[in-house]
């Protein structure tokens, strides 16, 4: 394994005002930075999944609109600028790459390469792994937001971050890239 450059844990919280029923879930985010310049972001998921909708793991995919069922997201921009990219992934191994010149303004879409992600799941533990090559970030210091859009079964999409800056989910917002990284 390659060297540790910079490594951080934080547990992703529920937005407060979407209601918690009929989950019972915990998430832990990792995001471990190597000195070859790969980043991985890992998600720790425990509880009662057997409520969750957690897609298997197909193939590797390009594909839009993840956040309309469970995936893993990670936002990053630089320190003092308007512009971040976002990156999704799902279980199922589909993932997809955003870059925005400032909230919420879509840029043209980015080729960050085709990331190595390999998904757990059992009915009370999962645990999904994204392995991101070297360019894939903006370079420079960064500021990282991660989060991740639970489906319940049955209906219903439930929101984690490592902070929830606004009344109503929303993980564009700068307040919530918390993970600095130098």
């Amino acid at each position: 394994m390659d060297p540790i450059r910079a490594h951080w844990i934080a547990p992703l919280l529920p937005h407060p005002t979407v209601p918690a029923a009929p989950l019972s879930v915990s998430i832990e985010a990792t995001v471990t930075c190597f000195v070859t310049g790969v980043i991985e972001c890992r998600y720790d998921l425990s509880g009662t999944l057997d409520q969750c909708v957690m897609p298997s793991h197909s193939r590797t995919q390009r594909a839009d609109e993840l956040w309309r069922h469970t995936c893993f997201e990670a936002f990053v921009g630089r320190p003092g600028e308007l512009g971040y990219h976002e990156f999704n992934w799902s279980p199922s191994g589909a993932y997809a790459a955003y870059a925005f010149s400032d909230y919420r303004v879509r840029a043209e879409d980015i080729d960050a390469g085709v990331p190595l992600i390999t998904s757990e799941v059992s009915e009370s533990q999962a645990t999904v792994i994204v392995r991101l090559r070297s360019g894939t970030w903006p370079a420079g210091p960064l500021e990282l937001g991660l989060s991740a859009v639970i489906e319940a079964v049955g209906g219903g999409l439930h929101y984690f971050a490592v902070h929830h800056p606004l009344k109503r989910p929303d993980f564009h917002d700068r307040r919530g890239f918390l993970l600095r990284i130098a």
